[in-house]
């Protein structure tokens, strides 16, 4: 009896407290004519007394700059996780790279300073950018890294914006040992297809190279980010027989921007347009003409109804062969095969080379 009593007690305790905290937020004075009041970071210790640990960090997400500046905590363990994460996995840094282009480097030394101090636009570029993958012995070596993510990172006060590059590199062992040839090898998926980094690519992939995800600051031009990779890879192949290439293409480079749409699109647009016209302009003029004399046929090329009925009948003329067809539809299907299956040698996947020992065995 007496436990159950402490309980009512206390339940009536905290209601009170409760409820007099309430009154005390009432008494907030608040805009004429509006009757909710906005977030205001002033009262973030007052809400993180009632919030949990997850609700926190909610709250803090609606403000994360303002967020930083007033959380005195977050240093000794930013510092910790920066120390190792840098440490481990060093930022694709261009501010140190000679001949780089002056407001690159300058953007770059932005980004490498908000880095080491845990801002979010900074880690969010870092985070973007392709690291040392596990499984390069089964040919994992086509990195992609996280292009939204990239071109989500923006520096409001002095205007950075990451942009994504997709940079290609191939590695040539050249005269090695067996062994490293080996390696090399079976890194590069027994070489299923030999390619060169001039290729085109659109057909059939660069199987022989490596692309790269770099997520850099907007200023950066694809000649910069060519020469900071080739300094960086220059510095992890020194003292080895290993020989290298670098390529970063300017059309693989996307920065988060809206340009006016170009002539060329604005023209197919509307060739498409008129021909979708023409359809419609077809089949209305096929379905209340039939039955009547003297129809257009140059409208009636362009009927939805006429030539649907021309493509799936099965009516034979007298001389048709009617083994052509099937040559015909077989050609069509392993064409659409042979489409699909180069189309997967573009993929980033884990097991090219496990594929390739399966496909040749």
């Amino acid at each position: 009896m007496k436990s159950l009593l402490f309980v009512v007690v206390g339940i009536l305790t905290v209601h009170c407290d409760i409820d007099k905290f309430a009154k005390n937020r009432t008494n907030y004075p608040r805009p004429a004519g509006n009757t909710s009041v906005p977030f205001r970071w002033d009262d973030f210790s007052i809400e993180r007394t009632l919030l949990s640990a997850e609700q926190t960090g909610k709250l803090c997400l609606k403000n994360v700059d303002k967020c930083i500046e007033q959380d005195l905590n977050y240093e000794s363990t930013a510092n910790g996780l920066s120390s190792f994460l840098l440490g481990t996995q060093p930022p694709f840094d261009l501010s140190q790279v000679p001949g780089v282009s002056p407001l690159c480097k300058k953007q770059s030394e932005k980004y490498i300073e908000d880095l080491k101090r845990f801002k979010l636009w900074a880690l969010k570029m870092y985070d973007s950018t392709a690291k040392l993958p596990s499984g390069l012995l089964n040919g994992n070596l086509n990195q992609l890294g996280d292009f939204d993510m990239c071109l989500q990172s923006k520096e409001k006060n002095e205007e950075i914006s990451g942009q994504y590059c997709l940079a290609s590199m191939q590695v040539e062992a050249g005269n090695s040992s067996p062994y490293i040839l080996a390696l090399h090898r079976l890194m590069h998926s027994h070489f299923h297809f030999k390619s060169e980094l001039e290729d085109p690519g659109h057909r059939i992939p660069r199987f022989s190279s490596i692309n790269w995800a770099l997520c850099i600051p907007n200023a950066c031009t694809p000649r910069d980010v060519e020469l900071g990779l080739t300094t960086t890879v220059e510095q992890i192949v020194k003292n080895t027989d290993l020989r290298f290439k670098v390529l970063v293409r300017p059309e693989m480079c996307h920065k988060s921007h809206r340009s006016p749409v170009p002539t060329s699109t604005i023209t197919a647009i509307c060739v498409f347009a008129g021909i979708v016209g023409l359809v419609v302009l077809g089949t209305v003029y096929d379905y209340f003409t039939e039955g009547t004399k003297h129809r257009n046929e140059w409208i009636l090329a362009f009927s939805l109804l006429k030539n649907a009925m021309t493509l799936t009948t099965i009516q034979k003329s007298g001389d048709d062969l009617a083994a052509i067809h099937g040559i015909r539809f077989f050609n069509a299907i392993f064409l659409v095969l042979a489409h699909k299956s180069m189309a997967v040698f573009f993929a980033a996947y884990v097991n090219r080379t496990e594929m390739v020992e399966v496909s040749s065995a």
